[in-house]
């Protein structure tokens, strides 16, 4: 009886301690988000929407400046209570709280995998680029599910895109069960678009959205060859991998295709490869809690990509 008293006081602490820690992890991720948003290259541009949303009906902001439904209404209902600099972050806030249920909830060691969240992806997506930070919190719950049936994914895909429209890349998830298929089906439909845009004089708009005026994405990165670097470490081991780690891998894989297929479009190269980045987090933190090999490798990448993001903040923010 007395051990038993003794255990069950044991896992009360515990439970305690680890409420504890979410707590600071989380506040100290709510502080963060509101000094880097400060500098945030978005900003001005959601300042603009504000000027455009505050004040009048859903219907007259929305023909003022369309942008994704689901975004601009949640931005539109802000708007109405806060001034620009509080919608913004409080839009970025309710992104990050999500994910931090997300990976609470169904990652292992998640407040290592919280904190590599927050170094890697706050600074790029919940403290700049709002709308894209939404539709990647619907793209990790993707990931942390073991559904293969292809409408949940559509359903997924069509929730995420309301966010913004990088979420449609949900849909190759669907493709991990026939990957090969999957990646040739991707390099057909890149030479498609890209034939489409220079054949057809009216879809030169397109480039304005692909591609900025300096042109080429960079095969030299180091953060690229990185992510090459596990995508043939994660063909290698594949089948060791579990069905969670092997839509990670799916994922990172992608984001390494297109970077390769869109390199003269470097808007869409950089913004997919940057969210594909959050499949390394699944190989390393989804499957058995012991080390593998591909597990070793991704922690060293993700570490020099943690690294890099720091001295990048810490530059920004000095």
């Amino acid at each position: 009886m007395i051990l038993k008293d003794l255990n069950t006081k044991t896992i009360i602490m515990d439970k305690l301690l680890i409420l504890y820690l979410s707590i600071i992890v989380l506040l100290f991720a709510a502080w963060f988000l509101y000094q880097y948003g400060i500098y945030s290259h978005d900003y001005g541009e959601y300042e603009k929407i504000w000027h455009y949303t505050n004040g009048v009906s859903f219907s007259d902001a929305y023909l003022n400046a369309r942008y994704e439904i689901g975004s601009y209404f949640l931005f539109w209902n802000l708007s109405q209570v806060t001034s620009a600099a509080q919608t913004f972050y409080i839009f970025g806030l309710i992104s990050l709280s999500s994910k931090f249920y997300l990976i609470k909830r169904n990652y292992n060691y998640p407040l290592v995998s919280f904190s590599l969240y927050m170094i890697i992806f706050v600074p790029i997506l919940d403290a700049n680029q709002i709308r894209a930070a939404l539709a990647m919190t619907i793209l990790m719950y993707s990931l942390c599910i073991k559904s293969n049936n292809i409408f949940t994914y559509l359903v997924l895909a069509g929730i995420a895109v309301l966010f913004h429209f990088s979420g449609i890349i949900i849909l190759i998830l669907y493709l991990v069960r026939f990957p090969l298929l999957g990646l040739i089906g991707l390099i057909v439909f890149s030479f498609s678009v890209q034939i489409l845009i220079s054949s057809f004089s009216y879809l030169a708009f397109a480039e304005y959205w692909l591609a900025s005026p300096s042109g080429k994405a960079n095969l030299t990165s180091s953060i690229f060859i990185l992510q090459a670097g596990i995508f043939f470490v994660s063909i290698y081991f594949w089948k060791k991998l579990s069905y969670l780690q092997q839509k990670g891998a799916y994922l990172n894989a992608f984001g390494v295709l297109i970077y390769v297929l869109f390199i003269d479009y470097d808007i869409v190269a950089h913004r997919i490869r940057e969210l594909s980045q959050i499949g390394i987090m699944s190989i390393l933190f989804f499957g058995e809690k012991k080390w593998t090999y591909i597990k070793l490798f991704s922690a060293l990448c993700i570490s020099y990509i943690a690294i890099y993001n720091l001295i990048y903040i810490f530059g920004r923010l000095a």
